[in-house]
């Protein structure tokens, strides 16, 4: 089952976690519904009974693109960062090919372009994206210990939603393989974009590297996601040290989440 007008959205149950399997409606992933008729967005209740939506978008692009839930589903705006990270920049909203040809000349563009591996890793050592992060994921987990369900997304549903997601289904026990499935996965819906904008950026600046930089930060690389992982195993020894001391995630409230989602 899909809804018209999110092409990058998908429950995370089914997904393999050691000789389990995610429980199927609780956790949503997508990008911003801003392109879902009204009538469409009676789905998110009926037949996927959402329960909360979690905005993880900036301010700036909550306003940007604002949109209106059906009654029943539940709004929580929880921006994991405000500034100009993961590719999204506090001046451009979610118009990101557009903003770099208008703004800056030639030179500047290349400068202007996050190395997004890079990036992912440095974000996560930002002390109010930790705390917002695991404020999000404690959020998650309590709904799902009620019984609720979650639909999370940020602008694409590739970047913050897909960190997300990754951490999820690693609290969960699942494995590097299926948690690089899953965020590679968003590639079938932003391909499409990622080629507008490269395009867009060699018609208007002529400069192979830098249409390469925004194709390639426009995609869901896997080394992308395996980068956090590993500078999370460097500084912290574990992941679960990381949930724990970075994140204010209990092993009891770890297991209780376990026990609820896994069959």
């Amino acid at each position: 089952m899909s809804i018209k007008g999110l092409k990058n959205f998908r429950d995370l149950g089914g997904i393999k976690a050691g000789d389990k399997h995610l429980r199927k409606g609780f956790l949503f992933r997508s990008e911003v519904p801003v392109k879902v008729s009204a009538e469409e967005m009676l789905r998110f209740r009926t037949p996927f009974e959402i329960d909360m939506l979690i905005d993880l978008r900036t301010q700036y692009e909550a306003e940007e693109k604002p949109y209106t839930l059906p009654e029943g589903v539940e709004y929580l705006h929880m921006p994991m960062f405000e500034e100009s990270l993961m590719g999204i920049t506090r001046d451009s909203g979610s118009s990101v090919g557009k903003y770099l040809i208008r703004k800056y000349n030639r030179k500047e563009i290349r400068h202007h372009l996050p190395d997004i591996e890079k990036l992912y890793i440095d974000v996560m050592k930002e002390k109010s994206v930790l705390e917002m992060t695991g404020k999000v994921m404690r959020q998650v987990i309590s709904n799902t210990l009620e019984w609720k369900s979650t639909l999370f997304h940020c602008s694409w549903g590739k970047d913050r939603a897909g960190v997300l997601a990754a951490f999820l289904l690693s609290l969960l026990g699942v494995g590097m393989a299926e948690i690089v499935k899953d965020y590679t996965y968003t590639n079938r819906a932003v391909r499409s974009k990622a080629i507008q904008y490269a395009v867009l950026v060699f018609l208007f600046k002529q400069d192979r590297v830098a249409a390469r930089k925004v194709w390639r930060g426009s995609l869901a690389k896997p080394n992308y996601i395996r980068g956090v992982f590993e500078a999370i195993e460097s500084d912290y020894g574990s992941t679960e040290n990381f949930f724990r001391e970075a994140l204010g995630i209990s092993d009891e409230l770890r297991d209780a989440f376990r026990d609820r989602m896994l069959i």
